[in-house]
């Protein structure tokens, strides 16, 4: 069996001592305002009586007696509305600070997660994505002097990234075979960019990779590691 609810009054008494959530308040606000509407009936009920000259003497003297309580508990009702509309505005505040906490504390949990995992597996990343670049233009000098003296009768042999992106050499995207549109595709060889991932490394220029250059002159930053 459920427990009875404590009076109104004590309820305010306690959320007002401190601790109550924005919703607890927010439903005595609610519970208080009726009160008062049922005290302001009441009150009206009260002086109509008091004030009737039918009424007889002793019944006059209980209705102000009452009328006075009323108009007292009306009032007190009043405060303590204005009291906890106060306090709900530092609760909810509060809350809101608590939820903006576990979002900082979350987003900055998952920074350092991201960064931990940039710094141990970027180096090894870059390296890998170099080397294989820097045999991308090896191999592309070394196709084009075998093109130009090909064996008769034998095809021309598409680069590597041709042969893997339908990419020309001009950097022309081929959408089907032997159909070039003109959009235009930036080879990786030229458009990846590796920076060394210490920023003062980054600033003086080094990288594991710098789009456009040679094979002979990627530079490999072992402070990156």
């Amino acid at each position: 069996m459920a427990a009875a609810k404590a009076p109104l009054e004590s309820r305010i008494a306690q959320a007002l001592q401190g601790g109550a959530g924005s919703e607890t308040l927010s439903g005595l606000i609610v519970e208080a305002q009726a009160q008062a509407e049922d005290l302001a009936l009441t009150r009206d009920a009260l002086r109509d009586t008091a004030l009737n000259p039918a009424t007889a003497p002793d019944a006059v003297r209980r209705a102000r007696d009452a009328l006075d309580d009323a108009t007292f508990q009306a009032e007190r009702l009043s405060v303590a509305v204005s009291r906890l509309r106060e306090a709900q505005a530092e609760a909810q505040a509060r809350e809101e600070d608590a939820l903006r906490a576990q979002e900082y504390a979350l987003a900055l949990e998952e920074r350092d997660a991201i960064a931990e995992e940039l710094r141990t597996a970027y180096p090894d990343a870059a390296r890998r994505i170099a080397d294989i670049l820097s045999r991308v233009v090896a191999s592309n000098e070394r196709l084009a002097a075998v093109n130009r003296a090909r064996p008769d009768g034998a095809a021309h042999i598409e680069t590597v990234e041709h042969h893997v992106r339908r990419v020309t050499d001009a950097g022309s995207v081929e959408t089907s075979p032997g159909v070039v549109s003109v959009s235009q595709t930036p080879a990786l060889v030229k458009a990846v960019r590796l920076p060394a991932l210490a920023g003062i490394d980054a600033a003086r220029g080094e990288s594991f990779w710098r789009g456009g250059e040679t094979a002979a002159l990627r530079i490999g930053v072992a402070r990156s590691a």
